[in-house]
């Protein structure tokens, strides 16, 4: 196999995971938080005990993946500089999201469903409502990126 499928098919991967993530993450906005957001904290029940939701089980394992094939697709179309330069924007735009993730959104997410520090209702509901519409624009600029990414899958060395 030349490395020009190999890196085709790697961009194809990342492609799908990166709208597989997407996906789930307008997944999470449409069914989950509809019910979450209605009347924090009581609804935020459905995150707690031996049942609850738990989407970080999904992102944790569907991130590495995809930096992985990213990585991959990004050093096998090295010399092909159209889909280098997509890929390094798209790489760019998720390193960014993924660090907001990890700095603001999951710590936050965290303290507010456990309460801790304890905090009033009042607070919890604000805060909840604040994560909800910051969470929509982080999957809005997340879908930006598709688009380069989708690009790229047709971008062959000139």
């Amino acid at each position: 196999m030349t490395s020009t499928k190999i890196s085709t098919l790697l961009t194809y991967a990342a492609l799908a995971v990166f709208l597989l993530i997407c996906g789930a993450s307008l997944f999470e906005h449409a069914a989950l938080a509809t019910s979450w957001t209605q009347d924090p904290p009581t609804s935020l029940r459905m995150f707690h005990g031996e049942y609850r939701v738990a989407p970080e089980r999904f992102f944790r394992i569907v991130h590495p993946i995809l930096i992985v094939l990213l990585a991959g697709g990004l050093a096998s179309s090295w010399k092909n500089e159209q889909r280098r330069k997509s890929l390094l924007f798209v790489c760019v735009g998720y390193v960014i999201a993924f660090i907001v993730t990890r700095a603001y959104f999951a710590p936050e997410l965290t303290s507010v469903l456990e309460g801790v520090p304890p905090i009033g209702d009042e607070a919890v509901r604000s805060r909840a409502l604040m994560w909800e519409k910051l969470a929509l624009v982080r999957t809005a600029w997340m879908l930006l990126f598709a688009v380069p990414l989708m690009r790229a899958t047709t971008q062959e060395p000139s």
